[in-house]
C-alpha cells in the first residue's frame, strides 16, 4: 500500500499485514510529519451471476428478425446523410438571403448620404 506524506510528498511502501489494528502511525523520515494510515479493508467477493444460457433456435430466429438487414442499414445511413445535406443547403441559401439583403442595406444607405 501506497502512503504519501502530506508536507513533503515524500512516498512510502507500506507492508498491509505489519499493520495491527485499524490504524497505523509513523513520522515521516524527511520532515517528521505524523503519517497516520488506515488498514484497508477485505475486499468483498463478486456477486454471483446467473450463467449465461444458449439460445434455442426460436430465440435466436427471433432476435435476428428484429435486427436491420445490410439493405436496410444502408438505406437508414443513405436517409440520414440526405437529411444533413437539406440542412446545409437550407443553411447556406439563409446566408445567400441574409447576405444580398444586408448589401441591399448598404446600398440604401450610401445612397441617401
Amino acid at each position: 500500500m501506497l502512503a504519501i506524506c502530506e508536507d513533503c510528498a515524500k512516498k512510502y511502501n507500506i507492508d498491509e499485514t505489519r499493520i495491527k489494528g485499524e490504524k497505523a502511525r509513523f513520522s515521516c523520515y524527511e520532515c517528521g510529519h505524523i503519517i497516520v494510515v488506515k488498514k484497508p479493508k477485505a475486499k468483498e467477493p463478486l456477486p454471483e451471476t446467473p450463467e449465461a444460457k444458449p439460445m434455442t433456435d426460436e430465440e435466436a430466429m427471433a432476435f435476428l428478425a428484429t435486427m436491420d438487414s445490410p439493405e436496410e442499414q444502408q438505406a437508414n445511413s443513405n436517409s440520414s446523410s440526405a437529411v444533413k445535406e437539406d440542412s446545409s443547403n437550407s443553411i447556406l441559401t439563409l446566408m445567400l438571403i441574409a447576405g444580398v439583403l444586408v448589401a441591399c442595406g448598404i446600398v440604401i444607405y450610401m445612397y441617401l448620404l
